[in-house]
């Protein structure tokens, strides 16, 4: 049955590139639209032909494939209120991946002549469909290790290039004027004022190339579960700062009278602990309304998912065959427990170990650098009374010099027992302090651990002979998670500090190694505890509601054997 016009519209409403339109406009739009359909497993879209045709899906599924030489990748699976084509169709390239149905599917469709003269026509429609074109190049360009498998990247930005050209403009004009003063005082023979001014100029170029690392360092990413913003500032400080997609409460726009001239401003997104902001990004309100779909879609997904779960669980228990098996496999397929580890590493037990594996625990300690930081001096006093003792050795086994005596008043006196009384004062004053001070350092070092389980976060800090303080806080009560390394140190260790946001509470994990793959397993294990008790809580409503459609069941049946039993009897 063809899709009248009234629908389109409806349907058009519901995504981010016809965001902010007029209903003319959308009507316009809709009137354009070409209705095809295509059956299970027909080619839609061929990779290497090239872009005419921009694609929505109106209902069913497709396939994005990639060919690599012999090999093909699924890239995505798109389903309805997705859309396809408008990458290869407004750069005008070749198509970089075949689509395909995996089910009956009607698509809505505009050519590249209809696209083009409602982008001239229609205000603003061309910047939405720049923001996920732009969004989507940007993704095949970098690599973030840290997204898990099956999490895709929805929004992807970094900071306007209007910011970085300003700053190149600016500090061009003084890298001209540094240049003039240097060419000037080079002629007049002052070297002083030359060397001055050469310094000055090269101090502006080497902070240009820095401010530019810094720019394309800052990335803005929503994905289908977290919000992240990862900002780097080269050789001085890294941080991913996420929070889950469930715990997002609302995205608005800041924008300036400027930002409105240029296309640019922050995006905030507000979360139940506080607020993630997406500083200077281009097209701000249409990046908004695309991170608002898809917070609204996956919200909606989660929720049919649930429902589909649950369904399939009140027909198990009724004892009906599976509408659905691929959900069934999956609601019966168990989850780790909390003896299972999430990720197997070898570690072979040392004093300084940072990692510790036992079971689904997992214990961090701070990195090695900060117990060097903190039993340096001692080390050093134990170092020095080591060489000290080294020297006094081998100048006596050189020259005998212990040997050697000397006349205190009438008292003959060995050096040898001059040197052992010495050496005696020296450790009573230094070396037993030093050792002292270094066992007390290391104990307290490894006395402050910090624990992942399958169910919760652990925070211990005890002092060596001392007071203990523990907190721990359940995985599925996680809002937010942030780590940071600042200092020139701690990114070339490798070393930063781990927060976690608990309703009002914040844990730290300080200093530990690799925060960032510390923060990863927190936000896994995180998931996977919430997918645990989501199974849980849909199997058991499920047979709830399973064992109330029986028992009513049971009851109108007993009402009628009753109701016929008394007719007979009559």
């Amino acid at each position: 049955m063809p899709i009248n016009t009234s629908q389109r519209i409806e349907f058009l409403k519901n995504i981010h590139l016809f965001h902010s339109l007029e209903e003319e406009e959308l009507l316009e739009i809709a009137s354009n639209l070409e209705e095809n359909e295509y059956a299970s497993g027909q080619v839609i879209l061929r990779q290497g032909a090239y872009g005419d045709r921009f694609f929505l899906i109106y209902s069913g599924k497709v396939k994005v494939l990639q060919e690599r030489g012999r090999k093909e990748k699924t890239l995505a699976i798109l389903d309805g209120e997705d859309y396809f084509g408008e990458i290869a169709l407004l750069s005008r390239r070749r198509r970089t991946a075949s689509v395909i149905a995996i089910e009956h599917v009607v698509l809505l469709s505009l050519n590249n002549n209809q696209l083009n003269f409602l982008f001239r026509k229609i205000r603003y429609l061309r910047r939405n469909f720049l923001v996920n074109v732009n969004s989507i190049r940007l993704a095949h360009q970098v690599n973030f290790k840290w997204l898990d498998r099956g999490e895709k990247i929805h929004f992807l930005a970094i900071k306007h290039p209007l910011i970085l050209w300003r700053a190149v403009i600016n500090r061009s004009l003084f890298i001209i004027y540094f240049m003039l003063f240097l060419s000037y005082f080079i002629v007049e023979g002052n070297m002083a004022l030359a060397v001055l001014f050469g310094v000055l100029l090269l101090g502006m170029v080497l902070w240009l190339i820095w401010y530019r690392l810094v720019w394309g360092n800052n990335y803005y990413v929503v994905t289908n579960q977290r919000v992240i913003h990862l900002a780097k500032v080269f050789g001085y400080s890294e941080s991913r700062h996420e929070a889950p997609l469930r715990t997002v409460l609302s995205v608005g726009v800041e924008t300036s009278l400027d930002g409105r001239i240029w296309g640019y401003g922050n995006i905030v997104i507000r979360t139940y602990t506080g607020v993630i902001v997406f500083p200077l990004v281009a097209y701000p309100e249409q990046a908004a309304a695309l991170i608002q779909e898809y917070w609204k879609r996956s919200k909606e997904t989660s929720r049919r998912s649930q429902q589909a779960d649950m369904e399939e669980v009140v027909r198990r228990h009724l004892g009906y065959a599976p509408k659905n098996p691929t959900l069934l496999k999956k609601s019966e397929t168990p989850l780790p427990n909390a003896e299972t580890p999430l990720k197997k590493r070898r570690t072979l037990p040392n004093p300084f170990q940072t990692r510790l594996e036992e079971g689904s625990k997992v214990t961090f300690r701070k990195h090695w650098y900060i117990l060097m930081q903190r039993t340096f001096k001692s080390s050093l006093i134990l170092a020095a009374l080591f060489i000290i003792f080294v020297i006094v050795i081998v100048i006596e086994t050189k020259i005998g010099f212990l040997s050697m005596t000397i006349m205190i008043g009438n008292i003959k006196i060995g050096l040898l027992l001059i040197a052992i009384a010495m050496t005696t004062i020296l450790w009573l004053l230094f070396s037993g302090w030093a050792g002292w001070d270094w066992i007390y350092n290391y104990w307290d070092w490894q006395n402050d651990v910090y624990q992942i389980t399958a169910e919760q976060i652990v925070d211990i800090e005890r002092k060596p002979f001392g007071d203990e303080v523990r907190k721990d806080a359940a995985l599925e009560n996680i809002l937010t998670t942030q780590y940071k390394r600042e200092g020139l140190a701690a990114i070339l260790l490798n070393f930063g500090t781990v927060e976690i946001t608990v309703g009002g509470t914040k844990f730290n994990f300080y200093d530990v190694p690799k925060p960032s793959e510390v923060q990863q397993e927190i936000v896994q294990r995180m998931n996977l505890r919430i997918a645990q008790k989501n199974q849980g809580t849909v199997t058991a409503e499920g047979e709830r509601i399973a064992e109330w459609m029986a028992t009513y069941h049971r009851t109108i049946e007993e009402f009628q054997r009753k109701e016929d039993s008394n007719k007979n009897s009559k």
